[in-house]
């Protein structure tokens, strides 16, 4: 079970999106509970498939992700500014790279800019609801045996907050430095089988349950995908110059078939 820390919201990007919550960073770990805890970052691969008991086997044909989407398909996608990213969130990014700053900031900033330009592209036909964007918030996990807690810092969670005040991630980022890509890939793996098994309290039907995350460093992403089978996928890397266009499609199945899917199947609770 996930356990998001809580701290007072704040604006994350932009004004057209304020009506989301988002939260500030915590200043230090605190444990949710007694008992032993692990740090997220300190993780292997190996070490979190035992802890969280799934399999992870990359050269397995079940842990791809290739996303079938016709790019070039009809003018309706295109109408409903569903299919690529907008020229405005074009320029910022654009801008962002053209300027002086750490990688991970730019990384940081890329993920918001494409995160809440496709969610309002989306919230303009199928209105979200409920949605929490959350800004490096601590998270707490249990492992399988509930004996050990985990904790971790993702950079950004979107989820959902139910009517009662519960907060459950579906939609994870990873932010990261070329040379320590794979190793942030790691604890996105984590946080979203943490984030897939806490969903069993909201939604007990397991064909409703889905997780979805990406990393990226601002010029590489990978994309990743826990479905009802408990099953991970993943994409191959991605590179924005030559990809821009499949890396908008994942964000957009992420945001209409993750985050919008799992607000449908909690609008009542």
């Amino acid at each position: 079970m996930a356990e998001m820390a809580r701290t007072k919201s704040k604006d994350l990007a932009s004004q057209s999106f304020a009506n989301h919550a988002t939260t500030d960073s915590p200043k230090q770990i605190i444990p949710s509970g007694e008992g032993p805890f692990l740090m997220a970052s300190q993780l292997t691969l190996d070490q979190i498939q035992h802890l969280l008991d799934f399999e992870y086997r990359p050269e397995a044909d079940i842990h791809r992700w290739i996303l079938e989407e016709d790019l070039e398909q009809g003018s309706e996608k295109e109408q409903a500014g569903l299919q690529g990213i907008s020229i405005l969130a074009k320029s910022r990014l654009q801008r962002l790279h053209d300027r002086d700053c750490k990688v991970l900031e730019r990384a940081e900033e890329a993920a918001d800019t494409l995160l809440i330009d496709r969610m309002i592209a989306h919230n303009q036909h199928d209105p979200l609801e409920n949605i929490v964007i959350a800004k490096s918030d601590q998270i707490f996990f249990h492992s399988k045996n509930s004996q050990l807690e985990i904790t971790g810092f993702p950079d950004r969670a979107v989820g959902i907050k139910t009517k009662k005040g519960e907060f459950f991630m579906l939609l994870v980022v990873r932010t990261a430095t070329p040379v320590y890509f794979d190793d942030a890939l790691t604890q996105l793996i984590l946080f979203l089988y943490g984030s897939f098994d806490a969903l069993c309290k909201l939604l007990p039907d397991q064909d409703k349950r889905k997780t979805f995350g990406f990393i990226t460093d601002a010029v590489n992403f990978r994309f990743a995908l826990i479905g009802p089978d408990r099953v991970l996928r993943l994409s191959k890397k991605l590179y924005w110059v030559k990809d821009e266009k499949v890396i908008a499609a994942y964000i957009n199945y992420g945001v209409k078939n993750v985050l919008l899917a799992g607000c449908r199947a909690t609008s009542e609770l």
